[in-house]
């Protein structure tokens, strides 16, 4: 009958492995745990500092130029068309590429600005 009242633990009345709180839990605890999270850790960081962070200064970046346009401005489009900035409504440009033809773009689709000079000339070869 002894064997009927100890139904949950082994022959040397200890519980069985499964049924102490810290069942199923890996070897070494929570020091493995860590040091098998770490070089995840590390990974990221990595990757953070080497395409994140760049991605988001140069975002910055293009919004400040996008801000600062004004008359006059040289730019480029996402297309490659050169123009010059000759009017703006809300958040469209008014961008004139010739003498008589002028184009209305989305601000989003100015990807640069060049150095000034006139619209229609081609910087000289030296």
């Amino acid at each position: 009958m002894a064997a009927e009242s100890t139904a949950g633990t082994q022959a040397s009345g200890l519980p069985p492995a499964s049924a102490g709180p810290g069942a199923g839990a890996p070897p070494g605890g929570p020091a493995a745990m860590i040091s098998q999270m770490f070089p995840l850790i590390v990974i990221f960081g990595i990757f953070y500092l080497l395409v994140l962070r760049p991605q988001q200064k140069e975002k910055k970046k293009h919004a400040e130029m996008l801000n600062n346009l004004k008359r006059g401005d040289q730019i480029i489009t996402t297309g490659g068309i050169h123009g010059s900035v000759v009017g703006f409504k809300e958040q469209l440009l008014e961008v004139k590429i010739s003498d008589e033809v002028k184009v209305v773009l989305e601000r989003g689709d100015v990807r640069s600005m060049k150095p000034s000079a006139p619209v229609g000339t081609l910087p000289q070869k030296t």
